[in-house]
């Protein structure tokens, strides 16, 4: 059945369409916008018109898109950024004029749990860790095939921690990285077990961040996700990376083959807090997942045959 869905999240909007039969995938459509619809909305709570018109604009494409790949099921999903918008339901009530389905704002718990399952289902019988790091939030989900053992939802994502600590400065300063580092480590303390992570648990990291750091290493000129889904990537190259890039322009950053556009201003964001889950966990290789919430609703809609 070829199957669609939209994920529209704090930062980016993602579509995937796929022709799904048990675990075989094929033709793959995938698109992805950033529309930065969380902007600004730590400060006061609301979702501003200005990219609700942006994101409405990117959801026209991707309906027309959906249209013309004969799609037969579509699901349009939502995460942190309507989660807590204050004026979320007049937000949905004007995506959805251009939607194809309804849009369904999904729990903390259901995003770790599709996040977790986009790895899981293509890997059966794994124990695994999957870290999804967000615009607006970082899922952190253990377990073994649908069973999660462990899931958590951090208020911590690339959007909302540059907004906090690194808006307005062309560089990343050395003290404000140190401020955010110290604010990430108090909230993983809070919120995960520093033994989470057996020694034999394969760790999987998704979301634009690590798809971004991925195409970086690779030099890679157009983004393919197959040649970077599952790829081995370790602590080492992924700090090393932000330490090059912290020190840099937001032009020169922009610049550097592999980066998406516009994502230059947050990028080091989202590596600072991967790289400091990494060191909390005290783990120094992981695995990219290039699929992420919008794959795991996919796979479990397949499952279910709904």
């Amino acid at each position: 059945m070829k199957r669609a869905v939209v994920d529209i999240g704090t930062n980016s909007l993602l579509l995937t369409i796929a022709d799904i039969e048990g675990r075989e995938i094929k033709n793959v459509t995938e698109l992805s916008r950033i529309t930065r619809l969380g902007k600004g909305v730590d400060a006061d709570g609301l979702i501003k018109e200005e990219n609700i018109e942006i994101t409405i604009n990117a959801l026209k494409e991707f309906a027309d898109k959906i249209r013309n790949k004969g799609v037969e099921k579509v699901k349009y999903i939502a995460t942190e950024i309507l989660r807590k918008a204050s004026n979320r339901d007049y937000v949905v009530k004007r995506l959805s004029t251009v939607c194809l389905g309804d849009i369904e704002i999904i729990s903390e718990s259901q995003e770790g749990f599709y996040s977790f399952y986009s790895v899981a289902y293509m890997n059966p019988s794994k124990e695994i860790c999957v870290i999804d790091v967000g615009g607006g939030s970082t899922e952190v989900t253990t377990g073994i095939d649908s069973n999660v053992r462990f899931s958590k939802s951090l208020k911590l994502g690339a959007v909302g921690l540059f907004e906090k600590f690194f808006e307005g400065k062309d560089i990343y300063p050395k003290d404000d990285i140190l401020r955010a580092q110290g604010y990430i480590n108090r909230i993983l303390e809070e919120n995960i077990p520093v033994n989470l992570v057996g020694n034999f648990m394969g760790i999987y990291v998704s979301g634009g961040t690590i798809t971004n750091v991925a195409a970086i290493l690779d030099a890679m000129k157009s983004y393919n996700a197959d040649l970077i889904d599952n790829k081995v990537i370790k602590l080492s190259d992924i700090e090393g990376l932000f330490e090059t890039i912290s020190k840099m322009s937001k032009e020169s950053r922009s610049r550097i083959v592999g980066i998406e556009e516009n994502r230059a201003d947050i990028l080091p964001s989202g590596i600072l807090i991967l790289k400091s889950l990494l060191n909390y966990l005290n783990k120094d290789v992981i695995r990219v997942s290039s699929k992420g919430v919008r794959w795991g609703v996919m796979f479990k809609a397949e499952e279910e045959g709904i």
